[in-house]
């Protein structure tokens, strides 16, 4: 009796999912999560249990997103590092993506979350 396999392309085991890392904002009111944008993982934001597709708060082209974490209620930190160099460094950016800073992006300093603060 034989047995029909299904086969799967390598590229579906490396493509980035269609939404993931989904987190609440502090006070509950928003849920941010990362999905692509041109290739590239992004975070995006929505009003927690709107129906409407979320706001893309991040502009990165270059490389993916390594992660990211809530500030607080009107404020994201994300990691990200440059050109493979696994140098990651720390920026924000308010809910609307306006007021972008660079906190930690200097040669050769590693930035990591640890554990998000409370």
């Amino acid at each position: 009796m034989a047995s029909s396999v299904k086969q799967y392309q390598v590229e579906d085991f490396f493509r980035n999912p269609e939404k993931s890392s989904y987190q609440l904002s502090p006070n509950g009111t928003y849920m941010s999560y990362m999905a692509p944008h041109q290739s590239r993982m992004n975070v995006f934001v929505r009003k927690f249990g709107s129906q409407e597709e979320g706001t893309r708060i991040t502009d990165v082209t270059d490389r993916d997103i390594a992660g990211f974490a809530w500030a607080n209620d009107e404020r994201i930190l994300y990691l990200k590092d440059d050109g493979g160099d696994e140098n990651y460094a720390l920026f924000a950016v308010n809910l609307d993506g306006s007021d972008f800073a660079e906190l930690t992006n200097f040669p050769e300093v590693k930035t990591q979350f640890i554990d998000p603060l409370e």
